[in-house]
């Protein structure tokens, strides 16, 4: 009978919330706190996936720049273009 006395049931225990502190800081502070810590957690999860990184970073700077490169090319190979008046027509405006 002393162990039921003693054991609680779970509607008797509380726990109190914890405050960090927030309660002197306003919420755009808060804000700015929640915001660094999942940049840091991402950026210590992204940079042990290797993978991760080549995909997303590497891969689109690479074929960003070859897609550069052969515009570039196709713009260079172009004979220049003789613009003047007489090829549009007179509306009357």
């Amino acid at each position: 009978s002393e162990e039921k006395d003693q054991s609680m049931d779970i509607e008797d225990i509380t726990f109190e919330q914890a405050d960090f502190q927030l309660e002197n800081r306003n919420c755009c502070w808060i804000f700015m706190i929640h915001i660094y810590a999942i940049l840091y957690k991402r950026f210590w999860w992204s940079s042990r996936d290797f993978k991760g990184l080549i995909c997303q970073v590497l891969l689109p700077v690479v074929l960003v720049g070859i897609l550069f490169a052969l515009v570039n090319q196709e713009l260079l190979d172009q004979k220049e273009l003789q613009l003047s008046p007489q090829q549009y027509k007179d509306y009357g405006y």
